[in-house]
């Protein structure tokens, strides 16, 4: 069964072997008529979106992951089963390292997906040995903000970025996030691991300051032509297999039309908090932050808060923007 708008069979990966395959699809050209062939928790899924471009495009996007796996297992697309691991918690309510479960394979096919605009870019391995996947897109540029820097990343890649052109700068940066958001979704952890505690400036990805892993990692810059992409899309894939240890925190899973952020509860379990838009996902910021430090007046915390969001606040990748709001004020209130 054929992708829509992708090249034909999909692009097959040397990323990995032949066990990686990686394409893109345009979200607009994909036929809406085949939402009967997902699961009744994808639909659930798609229900929490408010906007209705959005449930399209989420829609669309796990639409064409099914076709993908399916031209590879030669499994109907409909019966496959949505499939979560979390390494740190072994929980599958939702979060982590996403895969499905094919009738035709004894394991999970570990799969990644990522959206931008009316393009996504997904992957699936067929490797046993690999435990986690990740691919990331965004439009070029779009990390070249002020705030990105102290908050996303490592010193030595910010001492890599002094070294870049004035022009380059912005391009560069995008580059790096897209690695580590590959290599985020390959580990399961989303940003429960800081983002700038995982340095991708070079071809393995390191986690600084980290438990010792070893694991083994192979990480890629994607050439857009490669995939079938359009050439102003900067895009990288992570693949990640098994050994060592992992990060032990879960915090983090975010949907195209929301938030949607797991953490640690008191019980020593998760909790899921669905939030729908940035505002309220800030107000929620706010709300944790008190009750971290509640010897902090609160008019204080909202400030820091609205501060930190206003160094970010011109920032296309607006996913992350309230982690990444919430680690900064965290480390100012902290000092």
């Amino acid at each position: 069964m054929a992708l829509p708008n992708s090249p034909p069979a999909a692009a097959m990966s040397s990323l990995a072997g032949p066990g990686v395959s990686l394409a893109a699809v345009r979200l607009s050209g994909v036929d809406l008529a085949l939402e009967h062939i997902l699961d009744d928790a994808e639909l659930a899924r798609a229900n929490t979106f408010r906007s209705p471009a959005l449930r399209r495009r989420f829609v669309a996007g796990r639409i064409v992951l099914r076709l993908h796996i399916s031209g590879l297992t030669g499994d109907s697309p409909g019966s496959l089963e949505l499939d979560y691991v979390c390494p740190s918690c072994r929980n599958r309510t939702g979060h982590g390292v996403p895969g499905y479960r094919v009738p035709s394979l004894a394991r999970p096919l570990r799969v990644s997906l990522s959206r931008s605009g009316d393009w996504c870019v997904l992957a699936a391995s067929l490797d046993e040995g690999v435990a986690g996947i990740g691919v990331d897109l965004e439009a070029t540029p779009s990390a070249g903000f002020d705030g990105f820097q102290s908050v996303a990343m490592t010193a030595h890649e910010r001492g890599k970025l002094a070294g870049v052109p004035a022009p380059l700068r912005s391009g560069f940066m995008t580059r790096l996030w897209v690695r580590k958001e590959a290599v985020l979704k390959a580990l399961g952890t989303g940003l429960a691991l800081d983002p700038a505690t995982v340095d991708v400036s070079g071809p393995v990805p390191r986690l600084i300051g980290g438990p010792a892993s070893e694991e083994r990692w192979q990480l890629q810059d994607l050439d857009p032509a490669s995939v079938g992409l359009p050439p102003d899309f900067t895009a990288a894939c992570a693949v990640r297999k098994p050994g060592g240890q992992h990060p032990r925190r879960c915090l983090v899973g975010v949907s195209a039309g929301g938030w949607e952020l797991v953490v640690d509860s008191p019980s020593g379990g998760v909790e899921t908090l669905a939030m729908t838009n940035e505002p309220e996902a800030l107000m929620a910021v706010v709300e944790r932050l008190a009750e971290r430090f509640p010897e902090e007046h609160r008019s204080v915390i909202e400030e820091i808060v609205a501060e930190e969001h206003g160094l970010l606040d011109d920032g296309p990748i607006r996913d992350y923007i309230p982690v990444l709001v919430e680690r900064a004020a965290k480390l100012r209130l902290s000092r």
